[in-house]
């Protein structure tokens, strides 16, 4: 064979080992990956009860319910709910005790306020007049409208948990993931004593008042720590 043919047939194939040789690499590798779950915040009515109710029976049918004493629980966006509780009439010795549970449903846990949603204002929001106004009317005037002598008005606050029932104002606790916040409120119009009482009930008769009240809740505040490592240095 011509010796320089038979080079040029050699030489490529002596040259592949030596490209792939020159071609090789080792790999390793360490990766790093995040999982972040994005919190739920949920605060959801779960139980409205009424514990006791003395009211007139106005039209003599012997029903309270659904009658002269009307409620609703309507939803609303983002999960925030309005009981609605309409009493008519009202007169004296009328009493109403409820008992209202809300409920944890997220994993956030959350503080609760008993708040209008501005700061210098809590507590219940009281108006009175002549006509019925629709629910969606904001009273304008502050508590109390209702003259202090004729009303009573107590309201209670517990957390409910696994372990029990706690004795709570509205911000004392953090409430974690199936939490209650309990509420336990009592509203009673005393029958007037005297010739001032039976004069300042007078001046009462015939209006409407409203009671408006909002419970906030907010996101506990996080908190910090450091450090974490890991490590193979001795």
């Amino acid at each position: 064979m011509n010796k320089k043919l038979f080079a040029a047939l050699i030489l490529p194939l002596m040259l592949i080992p030596l490209a792939s040789f020159g071609a090789a690499h080792l790999y390793d590798s360490v990766e790093k990956k995040y999982k972040l779950h994005i919190g739920k915040m949920c605060a959801d009515l779960t139980y409205f009860h009424v514990d006791y109710v003395k009211l007139i029976d106005k039209n003599n049918n012997g029903t309270l319910f659904g009658d002269e004493l009307k409620i609703e629980v309507i939803p609303g966006p983002c999960g925030l709910m309005t009981i609605r509780i309409l009493v008519d009439p009202v007169s004296p010795d009328f009493v109403l005790n409820t008992t209202m549970e809300i409920t944890n449903c997220g994993d956030l846990p959350w503080t609760a306020t008993w708040a209008w949603g501005t700061p210098i204002q809590t507590g219940p929001r009281w108006d009175n007049d002549t006509t019925d106004q629709c629910w969606d009317e904001t009273p304008t005037k502050n508590f109390p409208m209702w003259p202090e002598s004729l009303w009573s008005w107590k309201i209670e606050y517990f957390k409910v948990n696994a372990t029990g029932t706690y004795p709570a104002t509205p911000t004392q606790y953090p409430y974690k993931p199936g939490d209650v916040f309990r509420v336990v409120q009592h509203i009673n119009l005393k029958q007037p004593a005297n010739t001032a009482e039976m004069e300042a009930y007078k001046k009462i008769m015939g209006t409407w008042f409203w009671i408006w009240e909002i419970w906030t809740f907010a996101t506990e505040d996080p908190i910090t720590d450091s450090s974490w490592t890991y490590s193979t240095q001795g």
